[in-house]
């Protein structure tokens, strides 16, 4: 017969586990402090077996202006069907400095998007 939690001897979660499963969550969904950004853009390549895009994407109002960026993914399969030059729409997400790629949604192949002029 199963323990209730109330019932004597029955073993319950410590506070402290239960912190470390929380802090553990917040920084899988990009902890506290994280910025969310709505972000369009172009991709150029899949790169690193497919853990990050090179992503050319428009401005990011407050925070920084378009350009082309390697950006590692929060989950490869986001970007499995994508191929160079698919138009996209992403969650940016920014913690510590550091950035990655949340909800990728494909645009249709005529949206018109300002990105920054191609490297040299």
């Amino acid at each position: 017969m199963p323990r209730s939690p109330s019932a004597p001897g029955a073993t319950r979660p410590s506070t402290a586990w239960l912190a470390l499963c929380v802090a553990a969550l917040l920084l899988a969904c990009g902890g506290e402090d994280a910025q969310r950004y709505s972000v369009r853009g172009q991709v150029v390549r899949i790169a690193d077996a497919g853990r990050s895009l090179v992503v050319d994407h428009e401005d990011i109002p407050g925070f920084m202006g378009r350009m082309r960026m390697t950006l590692p993914l929060q989950d490869a399969a986001a970007a499995e069907g994508l191929e160079p030059g698919d138009k996209i729409a992403f969650e940016f997400f920014v913690s510590r400095g550091t950035g990655s790629i949340g909800a990728i949604e494909e645009l249709p192949e005529d949206t018109p998007l300002e990105l920054a002029p191609p490297p040299r």
